[in-house]
């Protein structure tokens, strides 16, 4: 495990339309992320560029691919591994 790269490791972050902290969605407030992290991220990135160029809604691609909006959300934004919900 290594730190949180979104909230230095707090386990809170500061939005700029919130007036208090609120827990980091990444870490899950723990300030502590997988190794493979930075990986999700990439994979991620990929997929939404994909997924944008081929101009499909979101909500479009997760049902085609049989996932919820919250999954492939979680997934392009490297929350969570890709691979695990993203067969290829």
């Amino acid at each position: 495990m290594k730190m949180c790269q979104d909230c230095d490791g707090t386990g809170k972050i500061r939005p700029a339309f919130h007036m208090k902290s609120i827990e980091c969605e990444r870490c899950l407030g723990f300030g502590r992320v997988p190794n493979a992290s930075d990986e999700w991220i990439e994979k991620g990135k990929l997929l939404k560029e994909q997924r944008l160029s081929d101009r499909i809604p979101l909500r479009e691609k997760a049902n085609q691919l049989r996932i919820s909006v919250k999954d492939l959300s979680n997934a392009e934004r490297g929350i969570m591994d890709p691979d695990t919900i993203i067969k290829p």
